[in-house]
């Protein structure tokens, strides 16, 4: 009788070990899935700003490109500018140097 009694008192415990366990199981799972919602909802709120930000710097870095390109067309448009100049001067001075040497042979 006492065997007996002591095993259906083992036995409540365990069952009540057992619900209180599942209890916390189901608690910790409900926990992990608003957990996973949640980590799902940052990585695609992450993945919109990165988006965002590729194309808010694709924008600046065609702009800049833009910028660069008149950069080099205005630099190219005054070496022309200064080898022309060059050329006068060069010209200029044979010039010059065909009048100073008539000029000794007077």
């Amino acid at each position: 009788a006492e065997v007996a009694a002591l095993s259906e008192k083992h036995a409540v415990e365990v069952a009540s070990l057992k619900e209180e366990l599942a209890a916390e199981v189901a608690a910790l799972n409900e926990e992990l899935a608003g957990g996973q919602a949640e980590v799902a909802t940052l990585k695609e709120e992450h993945a919109v700003e990165v988006a965002s930000l590729k194309k808010e710097l694709a924008a600046e870095v065609t702009a800049l490109q833009g910028e660069v390109a008149g950069k080099l067309a205005e630099v190219t448009a005054l070496n022309e500018q200064l080898i022309s100049r060059l050329a006068e001067v060069a010209s200029l001075k044979v010039e010059l140097a065909a009048e100073v040497a008539a000029l000794q042979e007077e």
